[in-house]
């Protein structure tokens, strides 16, 4: 059985995924937008889950 990833797990895993983008150029200002924009999906997924 997969360990269940904490959301704090996951929206860290989000902030490197988004640091790797091909869009790439994600300056440290833009990624709470997108961290905050992630994580309200992850959080759904987390509740599907």
């Amino acid at each position: 059985m997969a360990k269940k990833e904490t959301p704090e797990e996951k929206l860290l895993r989000i902030i490197e995924e988004t640091k790797k983008a091909p869009s790439g150029q994600v300056s440290s200002a833009s990624a709470p937008a997108a961290v905050r924009r992630n994580s309200r999906l992850s959080f759904k997924m987390l509740q599907l889950n």
